[in-house]
């Protein structure tokens, strides 16, 4: 594969063979930024831009890539082209992913008002077991860096010595995520506290159906155990969605 080299530092790259113009910036992360940028036929992407100093922010981005390989849906966006680059010896590497240009955030919009899901860059394993005080730090701090606090499972916020992360945090956040884009915010401040409590407060007077609120309650529980399962959602959404109900 062909590196991407930037021909004019942060207004024009090339990306194995083919040139982008940089139109703006359109967010940034903790060591990653993405812009908006258009080929010469006007056609505008959004480009994904990392620094990586270190091998696990390599790592990561190799993760994020293999994710969007092995999945075919037309709900996750796809993965134009990608490529690494270093501009000289020595100096950081950095990493380059390219993708359709929709509305920003890691669910987005196409112009049908079809939810695409973006930004694999913090996908794992669904189960971790944690066998030690240092492991179980290390994975509170990368969940502080790769889960948005408001969204984050009260598990994540102070990993014990001896657990087993699982599945179950996606859960939570799936709650937190229907919340939010039912009711404008997501039911917690992203402190510990709140989420550790589990207390969501439910507008009054809203428009939603019973179903809907007690499966948004099943994906919010502060036990891990006692949330639902994927394929329970799954099957409440299809009954919440059947014809005539």
């Amino acid at each position: 594969m062909k590196c991407l080299k930037c021909i004019a530092p942060s207004k024009t790259y090339s990306l194995n063979g083919k040139r982008f113009t940089k139109v703006k910036t359109i967010g940034e992360g903790g060591y990653a930024f993405v812009i908006e940028v258009r080929d010469k036929t006007n056609q505008r992407y959004a480009l994904k831009v990392a620094r990586i100093q270190l091998s696990e922010q390599e790592e990561a981005i190799q993760r994020e890539i293999r994710a969007y390989k092995s999945i075919s849906s037309s709900y996750v966006m796809e993965l134009l082209d990608h490529a690494f680059y270093n501009s000289r010896p020595g100096e950081e590497k950095m990493a380059f992913l390219l993708f359709p240009l929709m509305r920003p955030g890691n669910m987005m919009l196409t112009d049908c008002n079809h939810i695409l899901l973006a930004d694999l860059g913090s996908v794992g394993p669904a189960r971790v077991k944690v066998t030690s005080r240092r492991q179980a730090v290390a994975v509170q701090e990368e969940a502080a860096v790769s889960c948005t606090s408001p969204y984050r499972a009260p598990e994540l916020f102070e990993v014990p010595s001896e657990c087993e992360i699982t599945e179950a945090i996606d859960m939570w956040s799936v709650g937190c995520t229907m919340f939010a884009i039912a009711f404008g915010e997501p039911p917690f401040d992203g402190s510990a506290t709140a989420a550790v409590s589990g207390k969501i407060r439910v507008p009054a007077n809203h428009i939603y159906s019973n179903k809907f609120i007690e499966m948004i309650q099943g994906c919010i529980q502060v036990n891990a155990t006692d949330r639902l399962l994927p394929r329970d959602l799954l099957h409440k959404i299809e009954n919440i969605f059947k014809p005539g109900t």
